[in-house]
């Protein structure tokens, strides 16, 4: 009875605690359910992308039609082993029938019997003999495919009727078929087989009793393509195995069974034990009815959709870390203060008798309850953030479209407990140190708090300088990483979460470091302020000189909030210009036309031309730039021609890429950006214009062969079958130019166009580039093409495969995550920054109270928290904000990686996100000011005698 009462009574106690100590609760319950949802998140979106990707596999397996995710098809095939009889395959209709849903364990949603027999020759009844005549219509087959009456329309007529052994047998006939035959409900045909048989009678007559219409195309019920049917003549079931069965031997040439299951509930751990259950219906399948096989399966898929949400929930478990790192050093910052509130309390407790175990009960308890309430609300919030990340188009940008499905996984489940298992070592081991605490040891704690973080008296912030210096060192003697051969996957950054992982342990080792050094920094200021008037200030910094233990926490919180935010927000607008910059540079403008190439023909039709007359038009047609511009969706254009050449210099003759331009209206259209050469494109544009023979070159090759500006070069350039001999003098160097790519191409030389087709007396092909209005009508420009007769030329745009790019599940996924993570660490940063004060004023409370008692103002006081505090924000923003910009612009240049040298063509431009460093900044800013009010409505409450009374009990 003792043990119930005394374990009743920790209950009552625990939830005593959790009400008194509500806004700590909160925070608490705030942090944990953030850091929950981030990590269930994870394994939820690998889930749902993985799933959207498999059915959209599935759904497109083929060509013609579009069929439902989960299919199966199982057939058997008479052209391949003979036709069989009907009690051959009856076996395996009856296992479809009974048991082979079950034993793949979806959901049916519909299933299909289809069986036909080998092709008629269909004749009208007035023929003479049929093993001559030539009137014959067509080849039909009979089918009968099971329920197709609850799946048509009869437009005329009515269903066949089962048919005897005498008489016509009732057909239905498709409207397509009975449009383009002429047939009419009650028409009278016959059927000949004319195979060589051994049977006498080959002639079947039929009438055809209706004609039938789909009733919904879209149903999942077609299996075939709808003109698949019109040459089927539809029949019932026991048509085919009595009256057609008697008259034919085996007269059932094709059998089929299709399968349509539902997968919406379908999770990744479900996979493996599907795969061996489809495995083994065909095994089955294949016993029943030999020679059967699976034409349709969603076997290859799934496995592929395992391995897929396998490998992506690694990566983005990877991305996610640092995130939820910085949530638990939020938790870890709130339980240390909640801790600390009550150390008077634990102490007393243990003074009046309560065990160690009574007090880490307590704390097991809270913990506990605070996990379970906070798995509930994180997966919640879980589902909420996979939605975010589905729609993820680019950093802090939600415009996508969404999943259809997204479920809770075995593995997101684990995720949350892992979680709370988490959170609750978190409120425990603080617990367990504090329940040793007496009230001699708590008042010599509380006297002066000069121990130095655990993490300078163990070194860590050394340590990490180890693998961060060996990381970097190793990117920067390899440069931009390039995987080639089998791995070629891995060349991507998407693919290598290591690679974001070293940035963000560079953050986290520059912050603690510098921490090391802060005490030294703020013992020199205080030596400063001793020597003025600032009571305040002085004391600010006293207390921040002093007890350096009390701040760590939460500046190393703020500087690698806004550190990750920094670099985060700068990979991903990096890598969002990155998308559009590589496909700009691949096209060399908006768009580029193509041609022209093979001649036109007059005479012929815009779809056929006659390749009969002598008559040629023109081999090429080059048009006025002005035309190119008549199109509504075409600012400007400009001419480039891209010709083979040789090169002679120092005896060698080298390969290489010459470009003829336009310079007058090349500025205007071609994608530039600052990092392709060392002046400006106008300067280089005007270089150009100094003589008709002036040429740009690639700067390596003008590296490697010594040469210098105004040095001459010979060329060969290649026209046609010919070629022209251009002697350029050099102008100026470039390291990269539009849609030219060193690897494989040679050396660059840029000269003018116009000047190339003078040496070469007459125009050559040649491509046209454009600049295009932001809303570009592709339809529209394809017929505007047509219109000017320019059948022959292609054309290439950027944007195809920018938005390919954009949906890549990897890319959605990163994107989303950091920008959920950025709204959730600012979201605790901010939310434990508040309490830190909060918290860190109610602390002081008895030395406020006796300063105030001495003499000091109210004004004084408010300059002391007010300088401690905004002395905390700017050292937590200036740590991040330098880290965060240091690291990105000396990271991020290496993580271009890929399968191939062209992939880093154009290398990426660092775009620092200087928008999402004023939005923090405002935050905090936000944040300075509603702290500042706080305390200084509660400095205003406060009066001596309670404080110090209240400090006491506190």
């Amino acid at each position: 009875m003792n043990a119930i009462s005394r374990t009743l009574a920790i209950f009552i106690v625990t939830f005593k605690r959790l009400k008194t100590h509500f806004g700590l609760t909160l925070a608490i319950l705030i942090g944990l359910t953030i850091a929950v949802s981030l990590i269930t998140t994870v394994p939820l979106y690998a889930d749902a992308v993985s799933y959207r990707l498999l059915t959209e596999q599935l759904s497109a397996q083929s060509e013609t039609i579009r069929r439902p995710p989960f299919t199966f098809m199982f057939h058997y095939l008479g052209s391949w082993k003979g036709p069989i009889d009907w009690a051959q395959a009856e076996a395996l209709d009856a296992y479809f029938s009974e048991s082979a849903v079950s034993d793949i364990g979806l959901p049916l949603e519909t299933w299909v019997r289809h069986i036909e027999t080998n092709n008629f020759r269909l004749y009208p009844q007035s023929a003479e003999d049929y093993r001559t005549d030539e009137s014959w219509l067509g080849f039909f087959y009979l089918a009968a495919p099971r329920d197709f009456a609850d799946h048509v329309t009869i437009a005329e007529g009515r269903y066949p009727s089962v048919a005897g052994q005498d008489g016509p047998v009732e057909v239905l006939a498709s409207d397509m078929t009975a449009d383009e035959l002429g047939l009419q409900v009650g028409d009278r045909f016959v059927l000949y087989d004319y195979r060589p048989s051994s049977i006498d009678k080959r002639e079947l007559e039929i009438e055809i009793s209706g004609i039938w219409q789909p009733m919904d195309t879209n149903d999942g019920y077609w299996f075939f393509e709808q003109r698949s049917f019109d040459d089927l003549l539809i029949v019932p079931q026991e048509t085919i195995t009595g009256r057609i069965a008697s008259q034919f031997e085996q007269s059932i040439f094709y059998a089929m069974w299709y399968l349509v299951l539902d997968g919406s509930d379908l999770r990744a751990g479900d996979v493996p034990a599907l795969t061996d259950r489809i495995r083994q219906v065909e095994r089955n399948v294949e016993l029943l009815l030999p020679f059967t096989t699976s034409a349709i399966s969603p076997l290859d898929a799934l496995q592929g959709y395992h391995a897929s949400v396998d490998r992506l929930t690694r990566l983005l478990a990877a991305y996610d870390t640092p995130v939820v790192l910085l949530v638990f050093a939020f938790i870890v910052l709130v339980v240390g203060i909640s801790v600390d509130q009550r150390k008077s309390e634990i102490a007393m407790m243990r003074s009046r008798g309560a065990t160690p175990g009574q007090v880490i009960g307590m704390a097991f308890l809270e913990g506990l309850f605070l996990g379970m309430v906070s798995w509930a609300a994180g997966t919640g919030f879980g589902f909420l953030f996979t939605q975010m990340m589905g729609r993820a188009q680019r950093f802090l940008d939600f415009s996508a479209d969404s999943f259809e499905r997204v479920i809770l996984t075995p593995d997101s489940i684990t995720a949350g407990i892992l979680a709370v298992t988490l959170a609750l070592a978190a409120q425990v081991l603080p617990a367990v140190a504090a329940s040793k605490s007496t009230i001699i040891s708590f008042k010599q704690e509380q006297a002066r708090s000069v121990t130095k973080p655990w993490w300078q008296r163990t070194g860590l912030d050394l340590l990490l300088l180890i693998p961060v210096g060996y990381g970097y060192f190793m990117l920067d003697r390899q440069g931009a990483l390039i995987l080639i051969g089998e791995n070629t996957s891995s060349g991507d950054l998407f693919q290598n979460p290591l690679l974001l992982l070293l940035p963000a342990l560079t953050i986290l080792a520059i912050s603690l470091l510098l921490l090391r050094l802060l005490p030294l920094f703020m013992e020199g200021l205080r030596w400063l302020l001793f020597r003025t008037n600032s009571v305040g200030s002085l004391m600010a910094v006293q207390q921040l000189a002093r007890a350096p233990r009390l701040y760590t926490t939460p500046i190393v919180l703020l500087s690698l909030t806004v550190g990750l935010a920094i670099f985060t927000a700068s990979l991903a607008q990096t890598l969002d210009y990155q998308v559009y910059d590589a496909q700009l540079f691949r096209v060399g403008a908006d768009l580029s036309l193509k041609g022209p190439g093979i001649p036109i023909l007059s005479g012929g039709s815009r779809f056929n031309p006659n390749p009969d007359n002598d008559r040629q038009m023109q081999a090429a047609i080059f048009l006025p730039l002005s035309e190119y511009e008549t199109f509504p969706g075409v600012a400007s254009a400009t001419r480039v021609g891209k010709y083979g050449g040789t090169v002679f210099t120092g005896g060698n003759r080298i390969p290489g890429t010459i470009y003829g331009i336009d310079r007058g209206d090349f500025a205007e259209v071609a994608f530039w950006r600052r990092d392709f050469a060392r002046f400006r494109l106008g300067s280089l544009l005007n270089a150009l214009a100094l003589s008709p023979e002036a040429l740009l070159v690639s700067t390596d090759f003008l590296r490697n062969q010594g040469l210098r500006i105004d040095d001459f070069l010979r060329v060969d350039v290649s026209l046609g079958e010919g070629s022209v001999q251009l002697n350029g003098q050099i102008v100026g160097a470039v390291d990269y130019f539009p849609s030219w790519y060193p690897e494989g191409q040679g050396p660059l030389l840029v000269t003018n166009l116009e000047y190339l087709f003078t040496l070469a007396g007459g125009e050559f092909p040649y491509d046209v580039w454009l600049k295009t209005d932001a809303v570009f009508d592709e339809t529209g420009f394809k017929d505007w093409l047509w219109d000017r007769r320019l059948f022959t030329w292609r054309w290439e745009a950027p944007y195809e495969a920018i938005r390919s790019e954009q949906m890549r599940p990897e890319r959605q996924g990163l994107f989303g995550l950091l920008s959920v993570g950025f709204i959730a660490s600012a979201v605790v940063t901010l939310l434990g920054y508040f309490i830190y004060a909060l918290f860190s004023f109610k602390k002081r409370m008895i030395e406020m109270g006796i300063l105030r008692a001495v003499g000091m103002s109210q004004r004084q006081q408010q300059t002391w928290i007010g300088m401690e505090i905004s002395v905390l924000i700017m050292l937590g923003l200036l740590l991040g904000v330098s880290s965060g910009v240091w690291v990105s612009r000396t990271f991020i240049p290496y993580l271009q990686i890929g399968g191939e040298v062209s992939d880093l063509v154009p290398p990426y431009l660092v775009e620092i996100a200087w928008q999402a460093l004023v939005q923090i900044t405002s935050l905090f800013a936000a944040l300075f000011l509603l702290t500042m009010g706080a305390l200084a409505i509660r400095l205003r409450r406060m009066r001596i005698f309670e404080a110090i009374k209240l400090g006491e009990t506190t």
